[in-house]
């Protein structure tokens, strides 16, 4: 079928869409191109490109540059604006507004110039029925005519007034496509024999194997291309000798052509030519494809390119394919957008964003797909989730339909700009304007305008009333109405305002009336361009009222200070977040320990001690919250005299809101109720024995150890049982009434008897006695009894009820103890003790004779108690005795060792210990004790520390000296591979480490016991310094260090140095006691609060008896065996000290024969 010319010049515009049927609708006859017939090839390939693109493009041509488009650039163009008539129409005609701006550029490229490229450039248009300020990325290209001339400008565009960025996609690769196509041909030979003999080849083929006919017919094609032969010749052959046809598609080749070989690509195929049923030869039917396998190469880098482009874009860009909306390409803007990632590709629009039903959106994009119609968004409000909650936000967008060349809709392009900042900005702006005017009607401000330069000021009624005048007034009236003594203050405003634009003050005015009104004023300077002020806009505000009562709130908050600081209970206020000490009366300061210096500081730095305690954190929820927290009998850690001492508080935490301060206060309130706890829980630890009492009771009464009674109160008969008898000396059938009881109770106590039993009868009380009664066998007996009356319905006495039980032992018992109390004052004498017994209700004492001498007075002296406290030196009486006493009363328990000067002038050192008693009410009556003269022991221990200190730094730096010849020598014998006396001299080293070791516990020692020993807490993790630990000792020892699995892998704060001391000393004691073993075990575990480690060894183990000395200084296992193994037995004792005084615990179990466990724990954060 043969087509025609019309048809054929219109193929490049089908497909095209809507801009592709007006340009085939237009007379173009008429223009400067002409006839489309007659149009140049690379305009009709040029415009191809363009109409079958999606991307918005654009194209100046020929001389008058005339105007062509695609749809996708339709929508920029706006509605009421250029489009239709711009298309075919003359630039200059259809961009008046800034040809000015394009025209240059254009010149520029026409002129051969290189393209130019413009990034979000501000150019002006008209559409939409107005000009409009548009911002656009866009490049101009250069369009070669056929004879290589720029025949055209190829724009592509992109609008960035919404933050789109599209695509930079064609310029080169679609100038290489464009040559592609028009460089395609196709070639025929015929190869004829075995030779394969050039029988003929057309111009095509010529011009593919870059040949001429005279050079190549009629002879060997491998002759005439003897680079092809090794891949060709046996394709060749194969289908000369077979007759099965082969087909090449994009084949490469080595073709030596345009003067040079290179690789060229061919889709061919060889058929066999067959003569007389014989193959004579092989026809060829080649396609230079060289230039497409190239083309396409290209097109996947851009095609990549294009999405890395869309990927670094800062703006929101995704397609979504089919009527489904299935999100096929997306950048990370629009990803951030959604907070979703980027496991949404290949989900339905829908499906990605399930939070958007509801909302217009998938209703919008199946619109934009089923109408073909772009759908273009004015700050749309769009509710996401983002991090598992809904937000709103507000988008400029665009819903972009995607076409076929057939103008079917196969997906939509959503772009999008975030203007959430922008319309919140707005609504903002609108609420503060609204706010404004509602602020002052309702807070009944006067307003006013001033014009600086003419003086013409402008006020609203409520101003003038403001200045107590009931008209208007001057600017001057106005200054005269306030009292002379503000106007410096306002002045001085005025100064300040015209440097920093904002005029603020406060002044009294001076009514008509004679009254005094106070009135803010709150202004803002206008500047011109020169700086100088040409405006005072502002309000001013009545705060007589407000003044009169921040007046009244000061005194009442002076007043509310005054009683918090005189109140007789612990009361402190605390300022702001950080819990400032602002007031803290004399009260709390005594609970606290401290004195007036924490007044200024925050609450942590006052009171260091709470860290780790809970009240920090109960304050922080009380300031935050504003709810008030009340705790009772909570105990609390505060540190007084250098010494942690533990209290129990009832306590009260309220937030205040200060009348002139922006952050809130916290009022403390608390009471020491240490003494109530202790008493309460004395109480408790009685009733439980009153429990016990009455269990025993109970256990006795089934032993039969009780007899009981009931006597007839009228007649005096008794009927006792057999035991109550017993009681009495008698046999089980002994008759025995009250008669015959008076008469065994002995003369002394018969009167006391019948009172108690008629005493009792008559109050209905429990009646309870004590009575010495003569059995008949004639020996003392003590009898106690109890009972209770039984009445009529008329009150009167019927009978007594109860229980006897003999005594008589208890009474011996009583005896035998004042016996001992005789002994235990020849033990004290013998011991060289003095005893003492205090009253504690009239400081009268009792005491030994060998107190007497202790103080310096003769056995005989009599002393007072103030006067044994006046012996006491003075810097011990408070901090040492005084505090005793005071936690005696509490405790019941009295300790203290002191220095006391005798009456000679002497310094001794006294030891005193006791106990306290208490009456039925737990009132604290009396104090008995011990007193001994310690002053020889605490000069020993004196002696002993010194003696240590100086010998343990006098080893030191000889120690030092010779390891360091040791050291110097073993280099010496390696050197020299004298192996002998390296070996001898590395053990010598060896035994000088330990030595040192030795030395350093000493040192140790001698600082704890001086007080010297100095810990640097800092936050370290725990298993690295076990790795660290055992990786050290793991080279002096060839047992296996076992770190067990680690249960618990966290920091704790703490000395990381003495810390690994502690391991490193219990690591070498389980090798060193555990001979025959070969492993040692390390653990680390952990609780809510603190870290516990241990070392497990499988050595001797440590008898039973032994385990409870082992932390104790220069201890050391007894048996004889143990005595091979070197040390001073101080490790563990430094060990333990090191713990305990970093709040921790050290502990052991161990097996003798089987092995030890040795563990310790430290707080986490300590």
């Amino acid at each position: 079928m043969k087509v025609s010319s019309r048809e054929v010049n219109y193929n490049f515009l089908k497909g095209g869409g809507e801009t592709a049927e007006l340009i085939a609708s237009i007379d173009w006859s008429q223009t400067s191109l002409g006839a489309i017939e007659w149009w140049p090839q690379s305009l009709r390939t040029t415009l191809s490109i363009i109409l079958h693109s999606k991307f918005p493009m654009f194209l100046f041509w020929g001389p008058d540059l005339i105007c062509f488009y695609n749809d996708a650039y339709r929508p920029s163009l706006g509605n009421e604006g250029k489009h239709p008539h711009a298309l075919g129409s003359r630039g200059e005609d259809v961009w008046p507004e800034i040809w000015h701006i394009i025209k240059p550029l254009i010149d520029q490229v026409m002129s051969g110039g290189e393209a130019t490229w413009n990034e979000d450039q501000l150019i002006p248009i008209y559409r939409n029925g107005k000009l409009e300020d548009v911002y656009w990325t866009f490049s101009y290209s250069p369009v070669n005519d056929e004879n290589g001339d720029v025949g055209g400008v190829f724009v592509t565009c992109s609008e960035t007034s919404q933050k789109v960025e599209l695509l930079k996609k064609f310029d080169s690769n679609e100038k290489k496509f464009f040559n592609m196509i028009e460089q395609a041909p196709m070639g025929i030979a015929i190869f004829m024999g075995e030779e394969f003999i050039i029988e003929v080849a057309n111009k095509r083929y010529l011009e593919i194997v870059d040949r001429k006919a005279e050079d190549v017919l009629s002879r060997p094609m491998f002759e005439v291309m003897p680079e092809v032969e090794p891949v060709i010749k046996p394709l060749i052959t194969n289908v000369l000798k077979t007759g099965e046809p082969y087909y090449g598609n994009e084949f490469p080749v080595q073709l030596k052509r345009y003067g040079q070989t290179a690789t060229a690509f061919f889709n061919f195929t060889y058929q066999p030519l067959i003569e007389d049923d014989e193959i004579k030869g092989v026809i060829v039917a080649a396609h230079d494809v060289t230039k497409i396998v190239e083309a396409k190469q290209v097109l996947h880098e851009s095609e990549k390119a294009f999405r890395d482009y869309i990927n670094a874009s800062p703006m929101p860009f995704a397609i979504y394919l089919g009527r489904e909306m299935r999100v096929t390409m997306v950048n990370d803007a629009i990803l951030k957008t959604w907070g979703k990632d980027s496991s949404v590709i290949g989900k339905t629009f829908r499906e990605a964003l399930p939070e958007l039903e509801g909302q217009p959106f998938y209703q919008l994009l199946d619109d934009v797909y089923t109408t073909g119609i772009p759908y273009h968004s004015d700050g749309d409000r769009v509710d996401l989730m983002i991090n598992g909650k809904m937000q709103t936000f507000y988008f400029n967008f665009t819903y972009t339909p995607l076409k076929d060349t057939e103008g079917n809709t196969y997906g939509v392009l959503n772009t999008a700009t975030d203007i959430t900042e922008l319309a919140r900005a707005k609504r903002n702006l609108e609420d503060a304007e609204e706010r404004a005017r509602l602020a002052v009607e309702a807070g009944e401000l006067g307003t006013f305008d001033l014009d600086l330069a003419t003086g013409a000021i402008y006020c609203s009624p409520r101003f003038y009333e403001i200045f107590g005048s009931a008209k208007a007034i001057t600017r001057e009236e106005g200054v005269a109405r306030m009292l002379p003594e503000d106007l410096p203050g306002r002045n001085m405003a005025y100064a300040t305002a015209l440097q920093n634009g904002r005029l603020n003050y406060e002044v009294r005015i001076r009514w008509d009336d004679g009254s005094i009104h106070w009135m803010k004023m709150d202004a803002k300077f206008f500047f011109n361009e020169n700086g100088t002020p040409v405006r005072l806009l502002g309000t001013t505000e009545d705060i007589t009222n407000e003044k009169n009562a921040l007046q009244k709130i000061e005194e009442s908050e002076k007043h509310f200070r005054n009683l918090i600081q005189e109140a007789p209970v612990p009361k402190a206020l605390l300022h702001g977040p950080d819990h400032i000490v602002e007031i803290a009366n004399d009260a709390v300061l005594v609970l606290w320990g401290k004195d007036s210096s924490v007044i200024g500081k925050p609450l942590i730095a006052a009171l260091p001690e709470l860290k780790g305690q809970p009240y920090l954190e109960i304050l922080k929820e009380v300031y935050e919250t504003g709810n008030t927290y009340k705790g009772n009998e909570r105990p609390v850690h505060i540190e007084v005299n250098g010494e942690l001492k533990k209290i129990y508080i009832n306590f009260i935490f309220k937030r205040l809101q200060s009348y002139k301060a922006t952050e809130p206060d916290v009022l403390v309130t608390g009471y020491d109720v240490t003494q109530q706890v202790q008493a309460r829980r004395k109480i408790e630890e009685s009733e439980r024995e009153l429990q016990k009492i009455n269990q025993r009771l109970e256990i006795a009464l089934e032993a039969g150890k009780l007899g009981s009674y009931e006597l007839d109160i009228s007649t005096g008969e008794m009927n006792c049982t057999p035991q109550c008898k017993a009681n009495y000396g008698l046999p089980p059938n002994a008759d025995f009434n009250f008669a015959d009881l008076l008469k065994m109770i002995i003369p002394a106590h018969k009167d006391y008897v019948q009172q108690a039993i008629e005493k009792a009868i008559k109050n209905h009380t429990v009646y309870n006695g004590e009575y010495c009664v003569t059995w008949p066998d004639g020996s003392p007996h003590w009898i106690r009894v109890s009972g209770k009356g039984t009445y009529d319905a008329y009150n009167n006495a019927l009978k007594m009820i109860g229980v006897t039980h003999d005594i008589t032992e208890g009474k011996l018992a009583i005896q035998r103890l004042a016996n001992s109390e005789q002994r235990l004052n020849m033990a004290l004498e013998y011991t060289n003790m003095g005893s003492w017994d205090l009253n504690l209700q009239t400081l009268d004492i009792i005491y030994t004779p060998r107190l007497a001498e202790i103080f310096g007075y003769p056995p005989t002296a009599k002393i007072t108690h103030p006067q044994m406290r006046q012996h006491i030196h003075p810097e011990d009486l408070k901090p040492v005795v005084e505090k005793a006493f005071s936690n005696a009363i509490k405790t019941g328990f009295y300790f203290y060792e002191a220095r006391v000067i005798r009456e000679d002038e002497t310094t001794r050192w006294i030891r005193t210990q006791g106990r306290v008693i208490y009456d039925a009410d737990k009132i604290p009556i009396r104090m008995l004790g011990t007193i001994m003269d310690i002053t020889e022991e605490k000069n020993e221990q004196q002696r002993k520390d010194e003696f240590m200190g100086i010998v343990t730094h006098e080893l030191k730096t000889p120690l030092t000296s010779v390891k360091g010849f040791a050291q110097f020598l073993h280099q010496r014998a390696v050197q020299a591979e004298d192996n002998t006396s390296a070996v001898l001299l590395q053990k010598m080293v060896s035994q000088i480490n330990k030595l040192n070791l030795l030395v350093q516990d000493l040192l140790d020692v001698t600082r704890m016991e001086g007080g010297k020993m100095k810990f640097q807490n800092i936050e370290f993790n725990f298993n690295e310094l076990i790795y660290e630990v055992v990786e050290q000792i793991s080279i002096t020892t060839s047992k296996k260090i076992i770190i067990q699995d680690k249960a618990w892998n966290g920091s704790i704060i703490g000395d990381r140095e003495r810390t690994g001391q502690v391991l490193t000393n219990l690591l070498t004691n389980a090798i060193k006691y555990s001979p025959d073993a070969d492993k040692v075990i390390i653990s680390l575990t952990s609780t809510k609060d603190k870290a516990i480690c241990s070392v497990t060894d499988f050595g001797i183990g440590i008898a039973k008896e032994n385990q409870q000395y082992v932390f104790e200084r220069f201890y050391r296992e007894t048996e004889a065996h143990v005595t091979t193994f070197p040390g001073l037995g101080l490790g563990l004792y430094i060990s333990a000290e090191i713990i305990k005084r970093q709040n921790g615990k050290i502990w052991m179990k161990s097996e003798k024969g089987k092995g030890s466990v040795f563990s310790f724990s430290l707080p986490i954060n300590n």
